[in-house]
């Protein structure tokens, strides 16, 4: 199979993987606006963001390194993820931890929903390593399997906890995630000929602290750079419930922002999916002309994207919302709309255009980019929302325009790479 071909089949295959998951992700996030309170669902969402936060906080960076060597690695493959199950774990272990004591003690949850959250995290830090794997070693058939596997599975349990327990849903809600994640956990082995027995077996003693070196030298950096990253798209949530207390509002704007951010996905991230590993073998296979030319064609599609997506939000979008998920009718809530659907597509703009510096392997040019945006984040988040009367668009509004410092800053730092300046 030719390069071109093998990559337009990636991309159809993570892009299939993420449609069918994501029209779950929509079913899910409808069915519990359907039968959990505001309250509930407000304190629900605010916590689940959080464990995704945190794990992709946690293994982000050690993901990213999986595919960016994995992909061109012929051995030591099996040796470098072990290797990395092990880092990941005890990361996910030092923020589970914590997370489990301050919910209980501080936050006052009950001791099982801290614990479950906790066990939640963990889980999908593993799954997103394995994910990885999968997509480092080209197997995008895997990935689009085991999403709709796991994330059906998610949506049938949550359609049977919400629907026979309603006093008490949440601690069986958090259980029925993980059970999830732990059936695309396993599925994921086993598509990639993976047992326990297997990775128990394989001898690291030789390659542990050079693969940790490598995983640190690259990695390390991107960990700064997810914890940033995430902050960015979580940090206006409980920010807009300490300025208003209601939570149901929280609750409407989380459901918002997690449609259009999901929805967005379905047919960004796929790209990003598909085009690291490709443009990772080019460049090792000193492949400029095609790196650039892969960059500038999803760019290009990212862009004609946000132009459709903004059209039919306009026309069908909000209404969509308002029916079907009990988004309030209201202009705020419209013009907030447009603000998420024009944030999350920056963002994924932003980061086909750092790619350039991740296969140069200056990660910590990315880190002060993303740094100096940050900067602006909170600057506009401390003062945008409180100037313009805490309306919902301009609580969205400082992590776009952080999206769009992000590019410029970056794209400053990788101007002068060859892959750019190549005809």
């Amino acid at each position: 199979m030719n390069k071109e071909r093998r990559f337009s089949t990636d991309l159809i295959f993570y892009i299939l993987g993420a449609v069918i998951p994501g029209i779950s992700n929509f079913l899910i996030i409808l069915v519990l606006k359907q039968f959990l309170s505001p309250i509930d669902f407000g304190i629900y969402s605010i916590r689940f963001g959080l464990v995704l936060l945190l794990a992709i906080a946690g293994v982000g960076w050690i993901t990213q390194s999986i595919v960016r060597f994995l992909a061109v690695q012929s051995e030591n493959r099996l040796q470098l993820l072990k290797t990395s199950i092990i880092l990941g774990l005890i990361v996910l272990m030092i923020l589970a931890v914590p997370l489990v004591l301050v919910l209980h003690l501080v936050i006052h949850d009950t001791i099982v929903n801290s614990m479950l959250m906790g066990l939640a995290l963990i889980a999908t830090g593993v799954q997103l390593i394995l994910v990885s794997y999968s997509q480092a070693n080209f197997n995008s058939k895997n990935y689009f399997k085991g999403e709709i596997l796991r994330t059906l599975t998610y949506l049938a349990l949550a359609f049977l906890v919400v629907k026979l327990n309603r006093s008490n849903p949440i601690p069986f809600l958090w259980s029925s995630y993980i059970m999830s994640i732990l059936i695309g956990i396993f599925f994921l082995m086993f598509k990639n000929q993976i047992s326990i027995k297997v990775l128990a077996s394989v001898d690291i003693s030789y390659s542990f602290h050079k693969d940790l070196k490598l995983l640190f030298h690259y990695g390390s950096p991107l960990a700064l750079w997810f914890i940033l990253f995430n902050c960015m798209n979580y940090i206006e949530k409980p920010l807009l419930s300490f300025y208003t207390g209601d939570y149901a509002k929280v609750g409407d704007y989380q459901a918002m922002f997690d449609i259009i951010l999901r929805g967005t996905n379905i047919f960004l991230l796929p790209v990003s999916y598909a085009i690291f590993p490709h443009i990772t073998v080019a460049y090792e296979q000193k492949d400029n002309q095609r790196v650039g030319n892969l960059i500038k064609k999803v760019l290009l599609l990212e862009v004609l994207a946000l132009l459709l997506a903004l059209i039919l939000f306009g026309l069908w979008g909000f209404d969509i919302l308002v029916t079907f998920f009990k988004i309030p009718d209201l202009t705020e809530y419209y013009l907030a709309g447009f603000v998420i659907l024009v944030n999350a597509t920056i963002w994924q703009l932003a980061v086909i255009v750092h790619k350039p510096l991740e296969l140069n392997k200056s990660t910590m040019k990315m880190v002060w980019s993303l740094f100096y945006a940050f900067l602006i984040y909170l600057f506009l988040l401390w003062w945008l929302p409180a100037f313009f009367n805490f309306q919902l668009a301009f609580f969205a509004f400082p992590a776009l325009f952080g999206g769009i410092g992000y590019i410029a800053f970056s794209f400053f730092h990788a101007r002068k790479l060859e892959i750019w300046n190549k005809k």
